[in-house]
C-alpha cells in the first residue's frame, strides 16, 4: 500500500498462493482500507524442471540465468519458451526444450533479417487492410487474458505472409516486440550486416541473372557459399546470411 496505495489493478503470484496467502491478502487489506484490493489476479501454473513436481529453491532443478548462458544459450531464448505457453498452463522446462526454442528464435531472427534486407519499398494501399488486420487480431490475443502463445503465432503468420511487403513485416514486427521483448529489429539489424565485398558479388549475380546468364551467376553463388554467407532469392530481392550465425 506505501507504493501502490489501497487499490491497484494486477498482482500476481503462484497458483500456490491463491487459496491461502493471497486470500488473506484480501481479507487483511479490505478489512483495513474498506476498498477493493486488486481489481485483476494473474496466478501462473508452475514452471516444471524435467521430471521434477516444480521448480525448488536450490538443487539441481533451480535453473539460474547463469546456468543458462553457460550452456551456450541466449537469454531470450528462455523468455520465447515462456512464451509458448499460456502464464495459466504448467511450463515444461528442460534443456531440449530450451534448444528448441532456441533454433525457433534463431529461425525468426532470420526470417526478419531477410525481410530487412530485401529493402524497404513501401507498401501499396491494399496491403494496409491486411496489416491492419494482423495489429487487431494481435492486440485482441494479448488482451485476451495474455495469450502470448497466440501473440507468437500471429507473429510468425506475418512474417511467413507473401503478400505483405517487407517493409510493412518490419513495421509491424516492431510494434509486436513492444510486447514480445524479443529484440526483433537490434539482432535482424546486426544479421542483416554484411561487408561490402559480398553484397558487391551478390549485386553482381543479380546482374548475371537479369541478363540470363545463369551458369555464371551459379558459379558465384557458390563463391560467396564458399566465404560463408548463403543465400536466398525472396520476391523483393536477394537475402544473405552468415552461416556460422544459425
Amino acid at each position: 500500500m506505501k507504493y501502490l496505495g489501497d487499490s491497484f489493478d494486477i498482482h500476481t503470484g503462484g497458483v500456490d498462493h491463491i487459496g491461502v496467502h493471497h486470500t488473506n491478502e484480501i481479507a487483511q487489506s479490505e478489512a483495513a482500507s474498506g476498498k477493493k484490493f486488486v481489481n485483476y489476479w494473474l496466478h501462473a501454473a508452475f514452471l516444471i524442471i524435467g521430471n521434477e513436481a516444480k521448480m525448488a529453491k536450490s538443487g539441481e532443478s533451480f535453473i539460474t540465468l547463469q546456468k543458462i548462458i553457460d550452456r551456450g544459450f541466449s537469454p531470450l531464448s528462455l523468455r520465447y519458451l515462456s512464451l509458448s505457453t499460456h502464464y495459466r498452463s504448467p511450463l515444461t522446462f528442460t534443456w531440449q526444450s530450451l534448444e528448441a526454442a532456441q533454433n525457433g528464435l534463431d529461425g525468426l531472427y532470420r526470417m526478419i533479417s531477410k525481410n530487412y534486407q530485401a529493402g524497404f519499398a513501401r507498401s501499396k494501399l491494399r496491403e494496409k487492410s491486411i496489416v491492419n488486420s494482423y495489429l487487431n487480431s494481435f492486440k485482441t490475443a494479448f488482451g485476451d487474458n495474455l495469450d502470448m502463445p497466440k501473440c507468437l503465432a500471429i507473429t510468425w503468420k506475418i512474417m511467413k505472409d507473401n503478400s505483405v511487403s517487407s517493409y510493412s513485416k518490419i513495421a509491424v514486427a516492431k510494434e509486436f516486440d513492444k510486447v514480445l521483448g524479443l529484440k526483433l529489429l537490434e539482432t535482424a539489424r546486426q544479421l542483416a550486416r554484411i561487408p561490402f565485398k559480398i553484397r558487391q558479388l551478390v549485386r553482381r549475380r543479380e546482374e548475371l541473372r537479369t541478363d540470363k546468364k545463369f551458369s555464371e551467376a551459379d558459379k558465384l553463388r557458390r563463391n560467396i557459399e564458399a566465404l560463408g554467407y548463403s543465400i536466398e532469392d525472396m520476391p523483393a530481392g536477394p537475402a544473405v546470411t552468415r552461416k556460422d550465425v544459425f
